[in-house]
C-alpha cells in the first residue's frame, strides 16, 4: 500500500517535471539590456559648451506555468535617463530622470501546446518616476532647482498568439505578437501639473517568448 501511495505521488510531479514550465519573454517590456552614450551639438548662443546623454533600460518578464493553461509572472524594468552638461564657465550641471517598474501577471492559453497558443492576460504593476534637475542647469534656463516624483499604478489586458518556430528547428522559441489597452494613474506631483490618469493602446510586433 504504502508502495502504490508513493506511485500516486511521484507519478504527478515526475508529468509535471516533464512539461516546459518556465517562460522568459524577449522585446518590449521583456527580458534585455541596452544602453548608450550620445555627444551632443551645441549651438554658439547656447549656454553649454558640451552636453553628454546617457541612457540605460534593463527589464525582466518571467512566467511560471502553473497549471496546463494558466502562467503567472513577474515583470520588472529600470529606465535611467541622464544628461551631463558643461557650461562655458566650467560648471556642470546634470537632468536625471529613472523609472522602476514592479510588477505581477497571470495568463490564460486556449491550448496545451503553449508553444502554438492564442492567449489573454491581466498586469498589475507599480511604477516610480523620479526626475532631478540642478540649479546651474535650471539657471541657466531662468529657474530653480526641482525634483518631480510620480508614484502610479498601472493596469494590462492583453491578448496575444504564440507561433511555433519548430519549423525552423528551434524547439523552445516562440514568435508571439501582442496587443494591449491599459489604464495607469498618477499620483500628486503629476496631478499638480494637470497631468491626469490616462488610458493607452499598445501593439509588439516584434516579441519572442522562451519556454523551457
Amino acid at each position: 500500500m504504502k508502495f502504490i501511495a508513493f506511485l500516486f505521488i511521484i507519478f504527478p510531479l515526475t508529468a509535471l517535471s516533464e512539461e516546459r514550465r518556465h517562460m522568459v519573454s524577449f522585446g518590449r517590456d521583456g527580458f534585455g539590456l541596452s544602453s548608450s552614450h550620445e555627444d551632443i551639438d551645441t549651438k554658439k548662443k547656447s549656454p553649454f559648451k558640451d552636453v553628454i546623454y546617457y541612457f540605460s533600460d534593463i527589464g525582466l518578464n518571467y512566467a511560471y506555468r502553473l497549471s496546463s493553461r494558466f502562467q503567472l509572472g513577474v515583470q520588472y524594468q529600470n529606465i535611467h535617463n541622464e544628461y551631463r552638461f558643461k557650461d562655458i564657465n566650467g560648471g556642470h550641471s546634470s537632468v536625471e530622470i529613472e523609472e522602476q517598474m514592479l510588477g505581477a501577471f497571470g495568463i490564460y492559453n486556449f491550448h496545451d501546446d503553449l508553444n502554438d497558443s492564442w492567449y489573454v492576460g491581466y498586469g498589475f504593476s507599480v511604477i516610480k518616476y523620479n526626475e532631478e534637475n540642478s540649479d546651474v542647469f535650471q539657471n541657466a534656463e531662468g529657474k530653480g532647482p526641482f525634483e518631480f516624483d510620480d508614484s502610479s499604478e498601472k493596469h494590462d489586458f492583453f491578448v496575444g498568439k504564440r507561433f511555433s518556430l519548430r519549423g525552423y528547428n528551434v524547439e523552445n522559441l516562440a514568435y508571439s505578437p501582442q496587443a494591449s489597452v491599459y489604464f495607469k494613474s498618477h499620483a500628486k506631483d503629476f496631478k499638480d501639473n494637470r497631468i491626469g490618469n490616462g488610458t493607452g493602446f499598445n501593439i509588439q510586433p516584434i516579441r519572442f517568448d522562451l519556454l523551457f
